[in-house]
């Protein structure tokens, strides 16, 4: 039997890692579109009718299947092709393909793509070599031809390629490059040497082009040091951090901290520009020293969003002493560093200045700082805030009521589940999704009738997301219900939907849910969850034949893996089918 080889494969969605942290959705249950596939006999029609075609925009057509064939034997095909082809069109887009398959696999040879080095298409001459270096690794042959190329595309597209395989160039080579004259050839080759020279700051073509006079040049170079994988060029980012250019001094500002870069890192973090700002406070979350930290608490009342949303998310991860959390719940007395305190508080789990976040909420009339105190309090824990957070469960603004859903459900106090019940029928349905999500959270059996009735409402007017995160929530509370049993194989087996009097199953997460919150039930020794989860699990891989085009191929993975979750064994990634592709050769038969 011949084995199945592919130039690339994608996989169903893992759910139960999902399902473990919350509801499933149409979003995070995602199943990507299928990889299309020529098989070697397609592929050798197409050679055939491409080499008859007399049209060069129907050789074109051809080329651009083989892009897509997912088969290396298509390499092959298209060096075969490439061979005879004399039209420039149908090179360019012949040589397209072997690039967009990346990979060496059915190359026969790559010796004759020398023969493109000199060809008068910028296009053809940028992917012939790419193809070339990745089958041999002979970074010199594309250094020597650049050497002699006037074309930006060309230049560009060849360095980055270059850039990627440190070791397929000898450094010289590259500085050789540096050319005075075309700006893309000297800013190419500078991120390619900035970013894998062993050590930059002793080159001195790279202190040269400090003084360059194109800001590409300048930010190529700074780009590269920062991305570099090992330390090294601090002293040339410290030089491009006084850059005129604010570019320039953002991609500076981007390389990682260490002891070094945080006296420029600092500086930047006050920089005029808010992108320098933004750059330079993530940097800093790798120093946890009095410096960086207080730099970063000055940034928490930053006028750009961003900036102060950079700082809170390294003052998070640096997790300062408690004189910096004192100087941080300090900024709450301020409106400008107000909101940006107190999820700094939350994130920290600062619970002694929880009081103090407490009386921001009461006081609060904006919406992002009722957000932003319901989330810190609950990631707090701080049950006393409950009948604050509670009374602002009426708020105009959705966003809110649906924060303070899920807040109250992390706090899990009794005096609170009016509220959750309240916001489980809001006119919003995200509100009601939140609600019904708290319930599962706090796990009570009280809240299970209502999560049932939710779970089977099947009116157009309720999205299946409402339906998916009730049986989230009924898989936690757990319940006695047969009805819920039973309602649970409706959504696994029936077409419980009508769409325009159309009959119809629910969406495939939604079943997924009824599946795994019957494994979630039959844990909890539910009476008859188990018995009902083996009848769905039998059902559908064996589905009557007037219900087989039902059980798409992702439904079926995911019981897969709710078989597996029912053991307590970890699913690995299946992957999806490939699908035929078309030639367009056989579309134009068909007409």
């Amino acid at each position: 039997m011949k084995t199945l080889i592919l130039l690339a494969t994608v996989f169903f969605p893992l759910i139960a890692p999902i399902w473990e942290k919350g509801p499933l959705d149409a979003k995070n249950t995602l199943v990507p579109q299928a990889l299309p596939r020529l098989d070697d006999r397609q592929l050798d029609e197409l050679a055939a009718y491409f080499k008859q075609a007399t049209d060069p925009r129907m050789r074109s057509s051809l080329a651009m299947d083989l892009a897509n064939c997912n088969n290396p034997y298509g390499e092959k095909i298209a060096c075969e092709l490439l061979s005879g082809e004399k039209n420039d069109f149908v090179c360019e887009d012949l040589l397209s393909a072997l690039n967009r398959m990346r990979d060496t696999q059915g190359l026969p040879s790559a010796n004759p793509l020398k023969v493109f080095f000199n060809h008068q298409s910028p296009r053809v001459r940028a992917y012939a070599a790419a193809v070339y270096l990745r089958k041999t690794g002979d970074g010199t042959a594309l250094a020597n031809m650049l050497a002699g190329e006037d074309s930006e595309f060309t230049t560009s597209f060849l360095l980055n390629e270059l850039a990627k395989r440190p070791d397929s160039c000898p450094q010289d080579k590259l500085i050789s490059l540096l050319d005075p004259k075309i700006i893309p050839k000297r800013a190419g080759a500078a991120y390619a040497l900035a970013l894998n020279s062993p050590d930059p700051d002793a080159l001195a073509p790279l202190q040269k082009l400090l003084a360059d006079q194109s800001t590409a040049v300048r930010a190529a170079l700074a780009r590269g040091l920062a991305e570099r994988k090992k330390d090294g060029g601090n002293k040339l980012l410290d030089s491009l951090s006084a850059d005129t250019h604010p570019s320039v001094r953002a991609l500076a500002a981007s390389a990682p901290a260490n002891e070094v870069r945080e006296k420029f890192l600092l500086k930047l973090s006050a920089d005029p520009d808010y992108e320098v700002r933004r750059a330079a406070c993530t940097s800093l979350r790798h120093r946890n020293s009095d410096a960086a930290v207080n730099a970063l608490i000055g940034r928490l009342g930053d006028e750009s969003l961003l900036v102060r949303s950079a700082a809170e998310d390294s003052l998070a991860e640096i997790k300062p002493g408690k004189g910096a959390v004192e100087k941080i719940s300090a900024g709450i007395a301020d409106p400008k560093s107000r909101d940006s305190a107190i999820r700094c508080l939350g994130l920290l789990k600062a619970e002694e200045h929880a009081p103090l976040i407490v009386s921001a909420l009461e006081k609060a009339e904006s919406a992002e700082t009722i957000i932003r105190c319901a989330d810190a309090l609950a990631l707090i824990g701080y049950k006393p805030a409950a009948s604050a957070l509670s009374a602002k469960d009426a708020f105009p603004e959705a966003s809110v009521r649906r924060a303070i859903a899920i807040s109250l459900g992390k706090l899990g106090v009794k005096e609170s589940y009016p509220s959750l019940e309240k916001l489980a029928s809001d006119k919003d349905n995200e509100v009601v999704q939140g609600a019904l999500q708290a319930m599962g959270i706090v796990g009570d059996p009280y809240f299970a009738p209502l999560l049932g009735k939710q779970a089977l409402n099947f009116s157009m007017t309720t999205p299946p997301e409402t339906r998916a995160a009730a049986c989230w929530s009924l898989g936690r509370t757990g319940s006695n219900d047969a009805s819920i049993i039973n309602g649970m194989k409706d959504i696994c087996s029936k077409e419980v939907l009508s769409v325009m009097g159309q009959r119809m199953c629910d969406s495939d997460f939604v079943r997924a849910s009824a599946l795994f919150t019957l494994v979630e039930l039959s844990r909890k020794n539910t009476a008859g969850a188990e018995e009902a989860f083996n009848a769905m699990s039998e059902w559908l891989r064996n589905p009557p034949k007037d219900k087989f085009a039902s059980v798409s191929d992702s439904l079926l993975d995911f019981l897969r893996q709710a078989e597996l979750y029912k053991k307590g064994q970890k699913a690995e990634p299946a992957e999806l089918p490939v699908s035929q592709l078309e030639p367009v050769m056989t579309k134009l038969k068909k007409k």
